[in-house]
């Protein structure tokens, strides 16, 4: 609905944006600083990060296919 008003639908998409923006920053942040002061082993984030990769490279894999598949 907001989108037929002008101009609403890019300042809800930048909201949005900003808002995605922060939240990533506020992870990052946590993560670095619970590896600074030692409440977080690197080692286990990297081996952690392993069990995940795969989950992401299958859904790129199938949303591929899926757009060669399309006439």
């Amino acid at each position: 609905m907001l989108k037929l008003i002008p101009g609403a639908g890019s300042v809800m998409n930048a909201g949005v944006a900003g808002a995605l923006t922060a939240a990533t920053g506020e992870g990052w942040m946590r993560l670095c600083e619970q590896v600074h002061t030692g409440k977080l082993d690197v080692e286990k984030v990297t081996n952690s990060w392993s069990d995940f990769v795969p989950g992401f490279l299958d859904v790129v894999r199938k949303m591929a296919e899926q757009k060669l598949a399309k006439p």
